[in-house]
């Protein structure tokens, strides 16, 4: 499982658009509509096993399906109005550890938010009146 958000490239997060029938999008080539299609229908696993391949396809898709922001989000970057590489950003210190796996699962929304979400798109929220801090 991959446990880092890949930057989205302006292409990409334009073929994503286009798919979900948002401005600022443009239609991609046969391979990748029916890529994109096939994250868009695959559960958990699959979607991390897709991400192997696909980083990109895998962030904007799972991005747009579960975050209310994403389509202004996806639209900057086609835009050119958004620096794409995360390392410059603050990181939501929120993570979810799976006993099971071992495996810690961080958060990679970097705005303010109460609902976390993993490069699978796994989604969670602290109780209410828990002392969360995230960065603004």
């Amino acid at each position: 499982m991959h446990t880092s958000s890949p930057s989205i490239p302006a292409d990409v997060a334009a073929h994503v658009l286009f798919h979900y029938g948002h401005d600022g999008g443009y239609q991609a080539g046969s391979f990748t509509t029916s890529l994109i299609s096939t994250i868009d229908m695959a559960d958990e696993a699959n979607r991390d096993r897709l991400s192997t391949a696909f980083p990109e396809y895998v962030a904007a898709v799972t991005a747009i399906k579960y975050d209310p922001d994403s389509v202004a989000h996806l639209q900057a970057i086609v835009r050119g109005e958004t620096n794409t590489d995360n390392a410059e950003k603050p990181q939501c210190p929120e993570a979810l550890f799976n006993p099971d796996s071992g495996v810690l699962l961080r958060c990679v929304r970097q705005d303010r938010h109460t609902l976390h979400r993993t490069p699978s798109g796994t989604h969670w929220s602290l109780p209410a009146g828990s002392d969360e801090k995230t960065p603004s």
